[in-house]
């Protein structure tokens, strides 16, 4: 580890001046063999009460002073808790993005995606694009992980949204004629086989774009992690007006 002078030259840590001392004692040195293995060291190592390493590559006097920071996962995982920044928010500026970009309105979007008119409205006043404008007030250090929840959200209700659009297109194929009891008794059935609610598929086939918001909603992480809710059994409760 190294600090850095008013010069821009590098002070290793025993040889910085008297007047940081108390930086001193934080800063230590550290040489690993390779990248990869500051790399491991840092996934495990599991420090308390420090960021992480200012990785600087041997070179010359004259350069180039190549640095970069990476920091402990203790560190990052704390620092996403002070800024409250959690699974579930990343999962609600992904779902409020959904509903803008298929244009159900904020009133709408608040009731499908079960989140309260004060949510959405925070987070429609990011910018057109809920989930960046979320993105540009954070520290470089979450981002990584901020686009890989990002990613993995939408894959969820991606994958949710494609399930309930084959069971309404299988109800279709199934039902004895084109009435709306004979889709509804096969869409009853397809929906008991697979652990789903019908009132979906009633909606998908009836072209309401917000019923995959209620889908959405299936998806939604249970708490401070990233476990989404899709697996649950569905409550008469969660139907969608067909």
């Amino acid at each position: 580890m190294s600090a850095a002078n008013k010069s821009g030259n590098d002070h290793r840590a025993p040889r910085l001046p008297a007047d940081q001392s108390a930086l001193a004692l934080r800063a230590e040195t550290a040489s690993f063999a390779d990248f990869d293995a500051l790399v491991d060291h840092i996934a495990t190592a599991g420090e308390a009460d420090r960021e992480g390493y200012v990785a600087r590559f041997a070179a010359s006097e004259a350069g180039p002073h190549i640095r970069f920071k990476l920091k402990f996962p203790s560190y990052v995982a704390a620092h996403r808790v002070a800024f409250g920044l959690t699974s579930t928010r990343v999962w609600e500026a992904a779902a409020v993005r959904a509903a803008a970009r298929i244009g159900v309105p904020a009133k709408a979007a608040s009731a499908r995606l079960r989140l309260s008119p004060e949510t959405v409205a925070g987070l429609l006043g990011q910018g057109e694009d809920p989930v960046e404008g979320l993105r540009a007030a954070l520290p470089e250090e979450f981002l990584h992980w901020y686009d890989s929840e990002v990613s993995d959200c939408t894959a969820r209700a991606d994958e949710r949204i494609r399930l309930y659009e084959s069971l309404a297109r299988q109800a279709a194929a199934d039902a004895t004629d084109d009435s709306d009891s004979a889709f509804a008794a096969a869409a009853q059935r397809i929906a008991a086989d697979n652990g789903v609610h019908p009132g979906p598929l009633f909606a998908l086939r009836n072209g309401r774009a917000d019923t995959r918001l209620f889908i959405w909603a299936q998806t939604k992480p249970s708490g401070l992690g990233d476990r989404a809710t899709a697996s649950r059994p569905h409550r008469k409760s969660e139907t969608p007006d067909s």
